[in-house]
């Protein structure tokens, strides 16, 4: 929700570096530059469902000439559940995948980190994060360095470098 592909080039560097084909399409309503989609959020993420991703990416998986193995992160993750359940993926790895609906974490920090998102009383308005909630829910393993909204996106960037060189 607050990445997109330019998130994952320097992953998608290092597959293509050893050979394989490598795909890191951005969702509907995230194609661009990272600090401009910040600063001017599409109001139609506010009404962008799980299902509507999950069509998506049925449709861009369908272009490739063969199942791919599939890697998502957060909701990703369960997309990447989802996809290869429907035949759309050879293999899928999750990175801290989100509970599928109905299931409940009592994990204070999922809490902590996710309360915006699901929040009953929030609407259906894009939430925005800040740098600092960015580093406390997605980059706790990179130093926190500070970073604006008139950055040009390296800052939320760098964090999916560090975790790629780890």
């Amino acid at each position: 929700m607050y990445l997109n592909s330019d998130s994952w080039q320097p992953w998608v560097i290092l597959a293509q570096g050893r050979g394989h084909a490598c795909h890191a399409p951005s969702w509907p309503y995230h194609e661009g530059d990272p600090a401009t989609l910040r600063g001017t959020v599409d109001p139609g993420l506010g009404s962008l469902t799980f299902g509507d991703v999950t069509r998506f990416l049925e449709r861009y998986l369908k272009t490739l000439p063969e199942p791919p193995v599939l890697i998502g992160h957060s909701i990703g993750g369960l997309l990447v559940q989802k996809l290869v359940n429907l035949g759309y993926g050879r293999a899928g790895v999750t990175l801290s995948s989100a509970p599928a609906q109905g299931v409940v974490s009592l994990d204070p920090h999922f809490w902590a980190a996710n309360f915006p998102h699901v929040n009953p009383l929030a609407g259906n308005r894009p939430v925005r994060m800040t740098p600092k909630r960015f580093h406390y829910t997605s980059a706790t393993r990179c130093p926190a360095r500070p970073a604006t909204r008139r950055s040009s996106g390296t800052s939320y960037r760098r964090a999916a470098t560090c975790r790629a060189a780890r």
